[in-house]
């Protein structure tokens, strides 16, 4: 399952497993933007691949991540991918869309018409 993330906070933490070993973990609270905007969070920790990944995370950041449920019907994340502004976010295996964007005051091209036009 795949879905974009818009990064509310980060924060790594101390943890401590139950056979007692400690560990870290990342905490990231985030807004859902593929499920209405809503808010939500989830732990990274240091044995997952993506940990390093997850702590370097800012606010205001988005990503694109695919997770999936494990044996004991827990999503773990896969892979995550930051988004790059102006590019929307595309399926798996699609090339991402560039979005046209113009600053205020510049002038946009009209569209030229490939018809004859009559005299």
């Amino acid at each position: 399952m795949q879905f974009n993330l818009t990064v509310v906070a980060v924060e790594t933490k101390s943890a401590t497993s139950k056979a007692g070993k400690p560990y870290q973990m990342v905490e990231i609270a985030y807004k859902n933007n593929t499920f209405q905007g809503k808010i939500e969070s989830s732990k990274i920790n240091q044995y997952s691949p993506l940990f390093v990944q997850a702590a370097a995370m800012q606010p205001g950041q988005t990503y694109t991540v695919e997770k999936e449920k494990d044996a004991s019907g827990y999503y773990q994340w896969l892979s995550m991918v930051q988004s790059v502004p102006g590019v929307i976010p595309s399926p798996a295996g699609i090339l991402p869309t560039p979005v046209a964007t113009s600053s205020a005051g510049s002038a946009v091209a009209a569209a030229k018409s490939d018809y004859q036009q009559a005299d």
